[in-house]
């Protein structure tokens, strides 16, 4: 069979652990931490609502950083401003930034047939 003729119809990543490191719980933590205090609730209250979303955000049901948290909020009843809502927002997004990072041993990884 000729591999160049193969017609794909999906392709499967294993990111975590694979391609990225898998996330510390420290970081997880002062993330949650910085989000619910960006949004004046309770981390406790916050990490709840947020684990509970987990799949829409997965799944792409909530398609966007914003989507995410402002879901957060509606389950959580409370109402917070733009700033709040784009603090939170930045503190996940830099949480991010600093933990997707490809691991060094990625590209050998990456393309199996």
């Amino acid at each position: 069979m000729n591999v160049c003729r193969m017609k794909y119809k999906a392709v499967i990543f294993d990111l975590f652990g694979t391609l990225v490191d898998i996330f510390s719980r420290v970081e997880y933590d002062r993330v949650i931490r910085e989000m619910a205090d960006a949004l004046s609730v309770s981390v406790g209250d916050f990490r709840r609502a947020w684990i509970a979303g987990g799949d829409a955000r997965t799944l792409g049901i909530v398609a966007s950083p914003m989507g995410s948290l402002s879901e957060v909020c509606r389950t959580l009843g409370i109402d917070p401003t733009s700033a709040q809502l784009e603090r939170a927002c930045k503190a996940r997004l830099d949480y991010y930034s600093r933990n997707m990072r490809p691991r060094r041993d990625a590209v050998k990884a990456g393309f199996i047939i």
